[in-house]
C-alpha cells in the first residue's frame, strides 16, 4: 500500500473508532495515537487513545479482520468493531 493510501486508511479507521466510541461512551470521543501492533497472522490488532472533552483518557485496543479488497463493500463499523479496554496498572482512574 503506498503512502497516500495508508494515511487515507487510518484516518478511515479513526473517523469509523471515533463514531462507534462515541456511541459505546455516550458523549463525544476524540481518537489520538493510532498505531497497528505488529504481529497478528489472522487479524489487526490497533492501539489507541479515546480522548473526551473534560480531558479524560481511555487506552483501548481494536482487534479487527484486515480489510477487503478494493472492490469489496466497506467495512459497517457500527457491527464489526471491537473495542477492549486496554489493560489499566491497578488502582488507575
Amino acid at each position: 500500500m503506498d503512502g497516500a493510501r495508508e494515511g487515507d486508511a487510518r484516518s478511515e479507521l479513526a473517523s469509523g473508532l471515533a463514531k462507534a466510541c462515541s456511541r459505546h461512551f455516550g458523549r463525544p470521543v476524540r481518537i489520538a495515537g493510532l498505531f497497528r501492533h505488529s504481529g497478528g497472522a489472522s487479524r489487526q490488532t490497533w492501539g489507541f487513545d479515546a480522548i473526551f472533552g473534560d480531558g479524560a483518557v481511555e487506552k483501548l485496543v481494536l482487534r479487527r479482520d484486515p480489510p477487503r479488497a478494493a472492490d469489496a463493500p466497506p467495512q459497517n463499523f457500527e457491527n464489526s468493531l471491537a473495542i477492549d479496554r486496554a489493560i489499566a496498572p491497578p488502582n488507575s482512574p
